[in-house]
Formats: structure tokens, sequence, C-alpha cells
């Protein structure tokens, strides 16, 4: 009598076994693309606030006395490599800083493509642009 209870057992979950691997057929794809969706928009995040922060220091940079473009230039293009992203366009406006300059601006523009961790399935062809505006010191 016990041994045709535990045949009976062994039928139902070899039979329950047989459900859960259609179940992992079907969710496990759902959920490997939701876990590359959340890396892919957390990498685009912190492209996003280190580009901003890239602008804000370079600008920071470009407004004391004595400051050159080519130096904010490089504040930003530096803190951008810090995170790895080596293809971000930086452009300071004006191209020289003078006494008589007023405002220093910031910009930064950077591809996504080419700076995500995996071949971009949800961000394709998008960049990022981002533009700080301080005024310049003067003592």
């Amino acid at each position: 009598m016990i041994s045709s209870r535990k045949t009976l057992k062994n039928q139902k979950t070899t039979r329950r076994r047989g459900a859960l691997v259609v179940e992992m057929a079907f969710v496990l794809p759902i959920l490997v693309t939701v876990i590359f969706a959340c890396l892919e928009f957390s990498r685009m995040n912190m492209i996003r606030n280190t580009a901003k922060n890239a602008a804000y220091k370079a600008a920071r940079k470009a407004i004391v006395p004595g400051a050159t473009a080519a130096g904010a230039q490089t504040e930003a293009t530096n803190l951008m490599h810090s995170i790895g992203v080596n293809d971000s366009t930086v452009t300071i406006i004006p191209p020289v800083i003078t006494s008589g300059t007023t405002t220093v601006t910031v910009n930064i523009q950077t591809n996504l493509s080419g700076n995500l961790f995996f071949a971009p399935m949800f961000l394709k062809n998008k960049s990022i642009t981002t533009t700080c505006t301080l005024n310049r010191e003067d003592y």
C-alpha cells in the first residue's frame, strides 16, 4: 500500500515538473529583458548625472580669473572618462576667456550607443546634451 502511494506521488511530481518547464519558458525571457532594461537605464542615468556634474565643474573651473577654456574642457573630459565615457563632445562658450567675459557656458553631448554596458536595445541612437552657464567671477 505504501509503495503505491509513492508511485502516485512521483507521477504527480513528474507531471508538475513539465508544467514548471513550460512556465519557465514563458517567464524567463521576460525576466531577462527586464533585468537588461534596468541595467541599461541605470547606465543612462549615471551618464546623464555625470554629464551634468562635469558641465558644472568645468564651468566652475572656467569662471575664476586666469582660467582657460582648455582647462575647463580637460576637467569635463576627465570626469566623463572616469565612468568610461570616451566619446563625449565638450564645447566651451566663449572659446577664449578674457577679462571682459561675463558668462561661461559649457555644453556636453554624449552619444549613448557606444557608452552602454550591452548592445543598446532600448536607447538606440539617443544622446544626452547637458548645458551649464555661470557668471564669471571678477575680484
